[in-house]
């Protein structure tokens, strides 16, 4: 299970295998965008492209357009077995 997963993280980016070429009609500018192997978790590269096009949807989506701010709640530590098991 650990080979299949190795070689894609190996082969995400290589241009050799494959690629895209796009090319920009006004300005002639050409780039080329080398395949990845869309393994999420293993591979850093495809799952922070994936992780930026969930943020991006789930911020036009999901989240109001206002201010957010984190919040984050702690227990003192005398607490906390009593709550872990309550």
């Amino acid at each position: 299970m650990v080979a299949p997963v190795a070689d894609q993280f190996l082969a995400c980016g290589v241009l050799d295998n494959g690629f895209w070429s796009i090319r920009c009609d006004a300005s002639t500018h050409e780039c080329v965008i080398a395949f990845s192997c869309r393994c999420r978790y293993c591979c850093p590269i495809s799952h922070a492209k994936r992780l930026a096009v969930r943020t991006q949807s789930l911020d036009t989506t999901l989240l109001a357009p206002v201010p957010h701010r984190p919040v984050v709640l702690t227990i003192p530590g005398r607490l906390r077995a009593y709550c872990l098991y309550r």
